[in-house]
């Protein structure tokens, strides 16, 4: 038996030894198995927890920047309103000062007709000053109405030649030179 005892303990120190291996084989195979496992739990749970915590952070500046703008509207309405406070007051100003010097003005214009004309002051008219836009729809009515006029004076022309075209183009540029003597001698 001594000769098969060494050969029995060769034998016994493999299968120790091929027993720890496949042992430390599954510990590592079971310990990656865990770790995969939990990297996969864990993973889902921290990226949820971070998109969440993305989301928060994302409505909290959304919600900032809203209350800014709301801010930002609020001061310029107020800053806008106080402008026009300051330019209405400013209007005022400038009525009161316009009316004064309206009544200076009337009061010299008064005193210079009595020294021209003495004692007996002529009733004038004043017309109240007209807006550039009334002034200049005046001017384009009356140059309606001129433009009317020779209308009219080309249909008596018309009828008056009975309907001879060429003896009414010549009588076309008498016309227009007077219209030009007309309104170089207005300026």
């Amino acid at each position: 038996m001594d000769k098969w005892q060494w050969l029995v303990d060769v034998f016994t120190f493999i299968g120790m030894a091929v027993c720890i291996l496949i042992a430390l084989i599954a510990i590592v195979w079971i310990t990656c198995f865990l770790v995969k496992l939990l990297i996969k739990t864990f993973g889902v749970k921290v990226g949820k927890s971070y998109d969440l915590m993305v989301e928060d952070i994302n409505k909290k500046a959304e919600a900032r920047k809203s209350r800014n703008e709301i801010k930002r509207e609020a001061k310029f309405a107020q800053k806008m309103e106080i402008l026009n406070m300051k330019l209405e007051s400013k209007q005022r100003i400038h009525d009161i000062k316009k009316a004064k010097l309206e009544g200076k003005l009337d009061a010299k214009e008064n005193a210079v007709i009595v020294k021209l004309f003495g004692d007996e002051v002529p009733e004038f008219e004043t017309k109240p000053k007209e807006s550039k836009k009334e002034t200049k729809q005046v001017e384009d009515k009356k140059q309606d109405e001129e433009n009317e006029e020779v209308f009219e004076k080309i249909a008596e022309v018309a009828e008056i030649v009975d309907g001879d075209v060429q003896s009414i183009e010549a009588v076309k540029p008498e016309e227009e030179k007077t219209e030009t003597k007309k309104k170089s001698s207005k300026k």
